[in-house]
């Protein structure tokens, strides 16, 4: 867990949006999980692979 945050902390945001469009498409998140500072981007990843945004 801390590895994750040092992640998202040191500004490597791609892998962190990776993660969670994964775990949305998984269905393991929904887009209300995501933390709100990369919302838009996991929004517009999911939009972009063709994956129905609710």
């Amino acid at each position: 867990m801390l590895r994750l945050f040092l992640l998202f902390i040191g500004g490597d945001r791609m892998a962190i949006v990776t993660v969670y469009v994964t775990l949305i498409i998984a269905g393991r998140r929904t887009l209300t999980q995501v933390p709100a500072s990369i919302r838009t981007q996991v929004e517009a990843d999911l939009v972009a692979m063709g994956v129905e945004v609710k």
